[in-house]
């Protein structure tokens, strides 16, 4: 019997733990990509970093992915229900993270849009492109753009 209450200790330790890093995993993967995904909603800034659509769209789906599998899963510690719902919410969940990736298309182009027609410069030296990410960084003037930092070579 004192075995059997030890499992379900560890158990519920062991889900608090995931729970617990699930957690944190998504308010720290929201707090990272929330000045990229909140631009279009406020006024351009003097220097502006866009990052690629790819990344905005896997960004904007990622966040409403994790946070919902967090509450799908505190919902299946809390309230021990049967797995057919739980696979159903879980479903639910990555289907609405698909639809907000492919609608957060518009708000990135929204926001090119409106650098394109205020006349921002880009940033060259400062802009980025690699296989995996890339951003591109633009200046309502040349004065505002910075040098790439390079490494002394000693």
């Amino acid at each position: 019997m004192v075995k059997k209450q030890q499992k379900v200790i560890e158990r519920t330790f062991l889900k608090f733990v995931f729970l617990s890093f699930l957690f944190l995993f998504s308010m720290g993967l929201t707090w990272l990509l929330s000045s990229e995904l909140s631009q279009p909603y406020f006024p351009l800034e003097p220097r502006v970093k866009l990052v690629s659509y790819f990344t905005f769209m896997v960004g904007s789906g990622g966040i409403v992915m994790l946070w919902g599998l967090t509450i799908v899963s505190l919902y299946c510690v809390l309230i021990k229900k049967e797995k057919e719902r739980t696979a159903v919410k879980t479903n639910m969940v990555a289907l609405l993270g698909v639809i907000v990736c492919f609608l957060s298309f518009l708000p990135r182009y929204y926001v090119e849009k409106r650098v394109d027609d205020a006349g921002y410069v880009k940033c060259i030296n400062e802009s980025y492109s690699s296989a995996r990410t890339s951003w591109d960084v633009y200046a309502a003037d040349e004065s505002l753009c910075k040098e790439k930092w390079q490494p002394d070579n000693e």
